[in-house]
């Protein structure tokens, strides 16, 4: 699997991992056999709501040779309802934003190590009339290193 792909899946476990009242997973009603945090846009339409993400193309941190990478997320927070898709882009800032101020929320795995991850840009409650879904982008930028965290 490239890093990139071991990227997408470290961001969608992370997802799928925040359970509870109020959580990602309760607020898009996810269930392993009904998917409803993934890459991207919902698989079948009129499956909200519905949290996608896509990573933008990844490029060296800066322009010496390093291998770490900087990226942005685009989180699309759907829903039938707008209240709904603010609640879960709200849900988003507050994971991000919920950390002391020497962390941040970490997407690290066995694969990839996460080692900054900065709220970027929240958009605007949109209505697709056409589809009559509200959606609402959420951007995050990480810097990341396609291998995993050294073990001390």
């Amino acid at each position: 699997m490239e890093h990139q792909e071991k990227l997408n899946k470290a961001i969608a476990d992370v997802l799928r991992a925040d359970t509870g009242a109020g959580s990602l997973v309760e607020l898009t009603g996810h269930t392993p056999t009904n998917i409803r945090i993934a890459r991207d846009t919902p698989p079948v339409k009129g499956m909200k709501p519905f949290l996608g993400f896509r990573i933008g193309p990844s490029v060296p941190l800066n322009n010496e040779t390093t291998f770490l990478q900087e990226s942005r997320v685009e989180f699309c927070c759907c829903s039938t309802q707008e209240l709904t898709a603010m609640r879960i882009a709200d849900r988003l800032e507050e994971l991000v934003h919920n950390t002391t101020p020497a962390s941040y929320w970490n997407f690290s795995n066995g694969d990839i190590s996460n080692r900054s991850t900065r709220f970027a840009n929240r958009g605007k409650s949109m209505h697709d009339e056409d589809t009559d879904v509200w959606t609402v982008q959420v951007d995050l930028d990480l810097i990341w290193y396609g291998q995993p965290c050294p073990v001390p």
